[in-house]
C-alpha cells in the first residue's frame, strides 16, 4: 500500500491558453466516409457544461473532400448555436484539416 509513498505527483496542463475560458456550449463533430460512393456522413451534437444535449443533427453530402463536408457541418452547427443565443462555442473534431484551416484563418494572439 505504501509503494507510491516516494512518488511525487505533478499535474501537467497540456491545454493551450487560447481555449481556456467560459464556454456556453461544446459542439462535437464526427464524420464517416464510404469508400464505394465517396459520400460523407456527418453528425454533430451540442452539449452544455452540465452535459445536457442542447441540439444534435446529421447530414450526408457529396462534398469533394471530407474537410469540406466537415466545414459544412461546422457552419450549420454554428448557425444553430448562434440562433439559440450562444456566443462562446467550443468545437471538437478529430479532423486535422479543420484544425489547420482554423489556425490559418484565426491565428492566436
Amino acid at each position: 500500500m505504501e509503494r507510491n509513498q516516494g512518488r511525487k505527483y505533478t499535474r501537467t496542463n497540456s491545454v493551450s491558453q487560447s481555449i481556456r475560458g467560459y464556454w456556453e456550449v461544446i459542439i462535437k463533430i464526427s464524420r464517416a466516409k464510404t469508400r464505394r460512393s465517396g459520400r460523407t456522413a456527418l453528425a454533430y451534437e451540442a452539449i452544455n457544461l452540465q452535459g445536457l444535449t442542447i441540439f444534435k443533427g446529421g447530414a450526408s453530402n457529396a462534398a469533394a473532400t471530407t474537410v469540406g463536408a466537415t466545414q459544412e457541418a461546422l457552419v450549420e452547427a454554428a448557425m444553430i448555436a448562434k440562433n439559440l443565443g450562444f456566443g462562446r462555442i467550443l468545437f471538437l473534431s478529430s479532423s486535422k484539416g479543420i484544425v489547420q484551416a482554423c489556425n490559418l484563418k484565426c491565428p492566436n494572439g
